[in-house]
């Protein structure tokens, strides 16, 4: 268990982590700068125990967001992705994030418009749910 205050005890590597001996793993915004997002979920269901539980965000419509010297921003998941990536966990449960308007709304340049027109394309996205026109999805796995 590791203490969530102390951001030394986090490990850097998966590879620093015996298999078999987490509980949990839990990946948020970081599939998208992570060079081969391939390996790191296969070391996820590495470490995990049998039962391990795992969540993850997995972007697919969203804008660019890598920062020059610091993080990449390769790759984005469409559901097909997600369902082939997380293809060898008995469990495989997903959610998308905002529909098809508000995807759209979210990438507007000005936060104005985005502030404006957020709560309308909503409203329009429950009217006509998308599974596969979103932001992204949150998955969640059990090994």
């Amino acid at each position: 268990t590791k203490d969530l205050d102390d951001s030394a005890s986090y490990f850097t590597e998966l590879s620093q982590v015996a298999p078999g001996s987490a509980d949990a793993v839990i990946c948020g915004s970081v599939l998208d700068h992570i060079p081969d997002p391939f390996t790191l979920v296969k070391e996820v269901y590495r470490v995990l125990k049998p039962g391990g539980l795992c969540f993850i965000y997995a972007p697919f419509l969203y804008v660019y967001h890598g920062e020059k010297g610091a993080y990449g921003d390769y790759f984005r998941f469409t559901i097909d992705a997600v369902r082939y990536l997380f293809r060898d966990f008995k469990h495989l449960e997903y959610m998308p994030i905002r529909g098809r308007a508000e995807t759209i709304v979210k990438m507007l340049p000005m936060g104005v418009l985005r502030k404006l027109f957020s709560p309308f394309a909503r409203l329009m996205d429950l009217a006509r749910p998308s599974v596969n026109q979103t932001s992204g999805y949150y998955v969640f796995v059990i090994k």
